[in-house]
């Protein structure tokens, strides 16, 4: 089980190492409106962490989870019936319309690298064996077990808004507020 802290109430400091998830930055650098209620407290977490001097994280599977979620919701809202845009993605991905959902994406991914610092991956150093065992059980998702993994590894803390690393035995800050009510 993971321990589970309120992010919104949490004196941060620069002793704080945080991994930050992927459901965060698409809230944060997401192609979805600003407006949501996750978006403008996990904004206000990131203040909180900057001016407290954490330092934050990037993996290699968050990125990865980033660009592909944000260029799969944009493509969804593109290619809605009717519309010029391809609804197969491949061929939507092949064209001109994707080009400027590309350069968004990048300019969000340069934005996430002035907040936090890439590390490397940890595949070689986990028991992919046994996170496969659990992924096959159908319990957990192979990303989350990765990411936990990589916190572990690497000492650090989770910045999540996803339910499915609660067990994975981590610091997990959150906002969420099914999350905090498990705790």
């Amino acid at each position: 089980m993971s321990k589970v802290i309120d992010a919104s109430r949490y004196g941060f400091s620069k002793a704080d190492r945080v991994l930050v998830d992927a459901n965060i930055w698409l809230y944060l650098f997401g192609p979805k409106p600003p407006d949501s209620a996750p978006a403008r407290s996990y904004s206000a977490v990131l203040k909180v962490l900057q001016t407290a001097g954490a330092q934050l994280f990037l993996d290699v599977l968050v990125l990865s989870e980033f660009v592909n979620h944000y260029v799969r919701d944009q493509h969804r809202v593109l290619a809605v019936p009717g519309a010029a845009i391809s609804g197969d993605f491949k061929t939507f991905r092949d064209s001109a319309d994707f080009v400027p959902v590309a350069e968004a994406v990048k300019r969000n991914v340069v934005l996430i690298g002035r907040f936090a610092k890439p590390i490397d991956h940890m595949l070689t150093k986990v028991d992919l064996m046994a996170l496969l065992g659990e992924f096959a059980k159908g319990a957990q998702d192979i990303n989350d077990e990765l990411l936990a993994e990589a916190c572990k590894v690497h000492g650090l803390a989770l910045l999540s808004n996803d339910a499915d690393v609660a067990q994975a035995g981590i610091t997990l800050f959150t906002t969420n507020p099914h999350l905090l009510r498990r705790r």
